[in-house]
């Protein structure tokens, strides 16, 4: 069992347990209605000290429980976006037989983007995400030997303006989500990711780094409507189409990186 059914279970047993107080405690407040007058206003006395008290400890603890909870699952994801560190997502390459996926890679990245250095070596894995579609190509995810190899690429990503190629960060499941919240809110082209984190151009000019769904909210209540670009499709500036987000969660990456 991992640690968020943990909590899940330890939240749930304490909601049960403050019920079956709750219970306890009404069923004793009605039997002591039964008693003389002075036998009662001692017993409701204490009966009330005593759930007050404990009403505050449950609520205390499931508080406690719930920010530890959120914690961990930002923690969770946090480790996973480490794990993509040295990863990129291409997009819009199309897909050959008798190709290989690495020969692919290095001609968009020797030709194109004009970084001749960046040789097979530098590639620990390379493949197609989702399932094969007749519509358009699907990404191509591509784990480079180090971190520094893989800001080499993902800088000259201009280089490939133009083209029908583009880059992207491989973002988590949930990241994702909170990557198109972000978008949908503010507007497209006033949110991309940088090194797994999601920058927002705010209506002032100055950027904002988030990365959980809490820190979005919180900007959104400070600016609940935003000068916005005209709506656009977001699928149109997704290349790799909606079963693939599902799956894999990344947003594409068409704007200038945050400095």
């Amino acid at each position: 069992m991992d640690i968020y059914n943990k909590l899940s279970e330890s939240m749930n047993k304490l909601e049960t347990l403050f019920q079956s107080r709750m219970t306890q405690y009404e069923s004793e407040l009605k039997m002591a209605a039964s008693g003389d007058s002075q036998s009662v206003h001692k017993t409701i006395a204490g009966l009330s000290r005593d759930f007050m008290e404990f009403r505050h400890l449950i609520w205390q603890t499931v508080s406690t429980l719930k920010t530890q909870m959120e914690l961990v699952l930002v923690g969770m994801d946090r480790f996973e976006m480490a794990s993509r560190s040295n990863v990129l997502l291409f997009h819009g390459i199309p897909e050959e037989d008798n190709v290989t996926q690495e020969s692919l890679i290095l001609n968009i990245v020797n030709t194109n983007m004009k970084l001749t250095t960046i040789t097979a070596d530098d590639i620990v894995k390379c493949h197609r995400l989702g399932v094969t579609r007749t519509s358009k190509p699907r990404p191509l995810l591509v784990r480079f030997h180090d971190f520094r190899l893989r800001n080499i690429v993902w800088s000259g990503k201009t280089s490939l303006k133009g083209t029908k190629v583009t880059l992207s960060e491989f973002l988590t499941k949930t990241r994702h989500e909170v990557f198109m919240q972000a978008r949908k809110h503010f507007g497209i082209r006033r949110c991309w990711t940088s090194d797994g984190r999601i920058v927002v151009l705010l209506p002032n000019k100055s950027r904002y780094k988030l990365e959980t769904e809490a820190e979005l909210a919180s900007l959104m209540s400070q600016y609940p409507t935003s000068e916005t670009e005209p709506s656009e499709n977001i699928s149109k500036v997704t290349p790799s189409g909606t079963d693939v987000q599902k799956k894999t969660g990344f947003g594409s990456k068409r704007l200038p990186r945050s400095k």
